[in-house]
């Protein structure tokens, strides 16, 4: 899925389903990541987004992800230090299982 700000591109492998979001994830790419992440709940167990490639991500970003948490468990991957600094900035922690970018 590709927006002027914003790609989603959603991948298989032997962990699951992942979506990784590339670009900002703001009021404009907004319903578009909402839309990619209902099409996950509804198939999966688990709600897996990669963020490594975000770029900026705002209260609407947070929100759709707070969404998707509500209906199924949510793991945000690859989570760079500026997304965590506004996760946590926002009390959300505990909303998301959250794994940092592995150095390598």
């Amino acid at each position: 899925m590709l927006f002027d700000n914003a790609r989603f591109q959603v991948s298989s492998s032997d962990d699951g389903v992942r979506l990784c979001a590339i670009g900002e994830l703001d009021m404009e790419s907004a319903p578009v990541f909402a839309g990619a992440l209902e099409a996950m709940v509804a198939t999966v167990d688990e709600v897996v987004v990669d963020l490594s490639q975000v770029t900026f991500m705002d209260s609407t970003g947070l929100k759709v992800l707070c969404m998707a948490a509500e209906q199924a468990p949510v793991r945000l991957v690859a989570v760079p230090d500026r997304l965590r600094r506004i996760i946590s900035m926002a009390s959300l922690e505990d909303v998301f299982d959250i794994e940092p970018v592995t150095p390598g």
